[in-house]
């Protein structure tokens, strides 16, 4: 844990990284601080707090993407949308 430490962020309630992974490693961290929790496990990969915010934060704000992707991605892979799920 010590590692992803360094890529949270109380402010903005997730973890960073700006990279295309950033979704998924959020996710796979919020299920690792949920299962900690789940099961009573008190090391350090229990973060109870951090799980709130990042779920207050992923709720605050549409993850949507709003611009066209660059005109080299191919029209069949375009997954652009407006809001709503």
């Amino acid at each position: 844990m010590p590692h992803v430490d360094r890529g949270w962020s109380a402010e903005k309630g997730h973890y960073g990284g700006g990279d295309a992974g950033e979704t998924m490693s959020n996710a796979a961290l919020l299920l690792v601080h949920a299962t900690t929790a789940r099961f009573g496990h008190t090391g350090v990969a229990r973060q109870d707090e951090r799980a709130r915010m990042h779920r207050r934060a992923a709720v605050r704000r549409a993850r949507v993407a709003r611009a066209r992707p660059p005109s080299w991605v191919p029209a069949r892979t375009d997954q652009t949308h407006g809001d709503g799920w």
